[in-house]
């Protein structure tokens, strides 16, 4: 038996000998390491695709994403033996795209209807009829690969009440039918067209915070906005009229890239006079 126990031992001290001896691609570790270093806890265990209920150690995401990357640069021999701070910003980039990429491939799922089912406590095998449908006013999809809500969310035309941040949500075809909507989160995602809000005149509070809008144009004539944040965006000017908003309590353009000649809009009196007198405009200006 001692005979046996000695013999794994060897076997064992010589794979790991050999292991140890194979030669590895030329990867900077510490740029990889720097680049996970980038992303909060939270979002690395989003970027792994790991589901947020199931237990998993944001240690096990990390690695997770850490050997996915190293595959990558691996793969492209573009990458090799170049400086730290090139491979780490190209490091971030693929991270992203590792993240994003089951939403590729993966079977389409309709995460709203998921979302409907969970709030309502539904049975998956429950059907959700129209009459149903038009009952829900209140949806929140959280932390899914929702890149459109396209034939997906316009049965809910009763819709008070809807949150889709953190989704990936680059699509908004189909908002323009929630007629009666007064609530609206779209933060943390991936928009840049938003001329399909242009419709949604029961909007009282519309939050688009961390997306990648540069036009606001469909959004001057909402005249029932109480709350408009559009706080990190790639916003650089603002039409100058037709901001019609008397009950506008908060405007928040910060972290933007406001121009000079926007900033000198806004502090101007006949922009001012399109808003009401309790208006507050916040800006980096």
């Amino acid at each position: 038996m001692k005979h046996k126990l000695l013999i794994t031992f060897i076997i064992v001290v010589i794979m790991l000998v050999f292991v140890a001896c194979v030669p590895t691609e030329d990867v900077d570790d510490k740029a990889v390491d720097s680049a996970l270093e980038e992303f909060s806890e939270e979002e690395l265990t989003e970027l792994a695709n790991i589901p947020e209920d199931s237990g998993t150690l944001v240690g096990e995401a990390k690695a997770t994403l850490r050997s996915n990357l190293q595959a990558k640069i691996n793969s492209d021999p573009t990458l090799t033996n170049v400086k730290s701070a090139v491979l780490r910003s190209k490091a971030q980039f693929m991270l992203k795209e590792i993240g994003r990429s089951p939403i590729v491939i993966a079977e389409e799922r309709d995460y709203v209807e998921e979302a409907v089912r969970e709030f309502y406590n539904m049975r998956d095998d429950e059907e959700i009829t129209d009459e149903f449908a038009k009952s829900v006013d209140f949806i929140w999809v959280r932390q899914r690969p929702l890149i459109s809500v396209e034939g997906k969310i316009e049965k809910y035309s009763n819709l008070d009440f809807l949150k889709l941040g953190r989704d990936e949500l680059e699509d908004l075809t189909g908002l323009q039918n929630l007629t009666k909507i007064t609530k609206l989160h779209l933060d943390k995602n991936q928009i840049s067209d938003i001329s399909e809000l242009a419709q949604l005149k029961t909007l009282e509070y519309l939050i688009l915070d961390e997306n990648n809008v540069t036009d606001i144009s469909a959004l001057v004539g909402l005249n029932k906005l109480v709350t408009l944040s559009l706080k990190d965006n790639l916003i650089v000017s603002i039409p100058g009229s037709g901001w019609d908003m008397p009950v506008l309590n908060d405007l928040d353009l910060r972290g933007n890239l406001l121009s000079e000649e926007t900033c000198a809009l806004l502090e101007s009196t006949e922009f001012a006079q399109q808003f009401g007198e309790n208006t507050n405009l916040l800006s980096d200006c």
